[in-house]
């Protein structure tokens, strides 16, 4: 059996597997620990052993005082648990107490859509240095900067987890700059400064309330990201996605190298939420075409299902406004509605 940490003054709990550090399981259980390089040089991990017993898995350059190694204090980034351990370290309450970042990286991995395929979304692997990585709460943003003015707000579409390797899914939108070199400049290894997190896109500290996520094309980023979290947080949580593609007007794709295909192609990722559906329980997924109305009623009776919920709601500026107003037309609570402007490329 895996030992299980529990941390103080939260209670929260998560298991640890063997060859894991304390950071490692409890960021990969969601957890939003305090830390910095994850590397055993900042001393951002911090922790005091309240119970149990804990081995050093690797050297630290950080050097801790004497005080605090009386009052059994370790490095989360350089320990693991020997059985059942209690911890006593805080937890990000949400993303006010997120620090702001600033970070030189590099682009790993391009992957450019194919002709057929009518979303028209860009991946784009960024890794940061090891003794640098990103400390951001699922859903949030970052600006990118390549220089010379290409510069944007994007949302991470990757899972807090993994701080070092991050994804992002940037669609195609025509006569913007960002996109543009995007699509026909950006090379692998070049290098892009981080800025951020920014946002309040994140969950409720309730994981156990079902959660009705709805994405309008690259909208589906920062949901991903949140299903993630949700899906490590709690084996239980009823998670319903909902998908559409962009709006008609959106969808004019780069010619002539990224032409759009068949309007009935599945959603970027299909497969990823399809996999989803098949290992949980408390899992549906959708798609729909970019019938605003068929949305709103689609999401509205799922919301009629339960007691309490959360709706997140992530796509384009007009998209969300109409689904937004449309929700609350159809008695779905405004105060449980979040929403996340996806709107092409923003500047801050």
């Amino acid at each position: 059996m895996p030992a299980r940490i529990t941390m103080l003054p939260s209670g929260h709990t998560f298991e640890i597997l063997a060859q894991e550090t304390i950071l490692e399981a409890g960021l990969r259980a969601g957890r939003a620990m305090n830390y910095g390089c994850s590397d055993g040089n900042c001393g951002g991990c911090k922790a005091r052993v309240v119970s149990g017993d804990v081995i050093k898995t690797r050297h630290h350059d950080f050097a801790l005082t004497a005080q605090e190694k009386s009052q059994n204090t370790i490095l989360l980034c350089c320990h693991s648990g020997e059985g059942d351990v209690v911890i006593e370290t805080p937890e990000a309450e949400g993303s006010h107490e997120i620090p702001h970042q600033k970070i030189i990286a590099k682009v790993r991995k391009i992957t450019l859509p194919t002709p057929e395929d009518i979303r028209a979304v860009a991946m784009v692997h960024i890794k940061t240095p090891r003794t640098q990585r990103l400390r951001f709460l699922a859903g949030q943003h970052v600006r990118l900067d390549f220089g010379d003015d290409v510069a944007a707000l994007c949302a991470v579409a990757s899972c807090p987890c993994d701080d070092m390797n991050l994804h992002f899914h940037l669609p195609y939108r025509r006569d913007d700059a960002f996109s543009e070199f995007i699509f026909n400049t950006l090379k692998p290894t070049q290098t892009v400064t981080i800025e951020g997190p920014f946002g309040n896109f994140i969950l409720d500290d309730d994981v156990k309330t079902p959660l009705i996520f709805v994405a309008c094309g690259a909208g589906f980023a920062p949901v991903g990201s949140l299903i993630e979290q949700a899906m490590a947080l709690d084996e239980t949580t009823p998670i319903h996605l909902l998908r559409s593609p962009d709006p008609a007007n959106l969808r004019a794709g780069p010619a002539p190298e990224f032409g759009f295909g068949n309007d009935s192609a599945p959603p970027y990722l299909d497969n990823l939420c399809r996999s989803w559906k098949d290992v949980w329980d408390g899992f549906e997924y959708d798609t729909l075409n970019d019938d605003t109305t068929a949305m709103i009623d689609a999401a509205s009776r799922r919301a009629r299902a339960f007691d309490q919920y959360r709706l997140y709601l992530s796509g384009p500026s007009t998209w969300l406004k109409t689904v937004r107003d449309g929700l609350v037309q159809a008695n779905v609570r405004a105060e449980w509605i979040v929403g996340d402007d996806i709107n092409g490329y923003r500047e801050i």
